[in-house]
């Protein structure tokens, strides 16, 4: 989860992404990938939410 993370917010050595990369498998990216786009799709519902009840 937390190299999903920081790769979503692009921070971080080169050699941390070569390092992690290659213990990571394909379902763990996939499903990664997916709780992020959930997680990331639900902030911005939120910040919308908010901006728009706002008087």
């Amino acid at each position: 989860m937390a190299t999903m993370f920081w790769g979503l917010m692009m921070i971080g050595k080169k050699g941390t992404w070569e390092r992690d990369g290659a213990t990571l498998s394909v379902r763990q990216v996939i499903g990664g990938a997916l709780i992020m786009t959930v997680i990331v799709i639900g902030i911005l519902i939120l910040l919308v939410k908010f901006a728009v009840s706002r008087p």
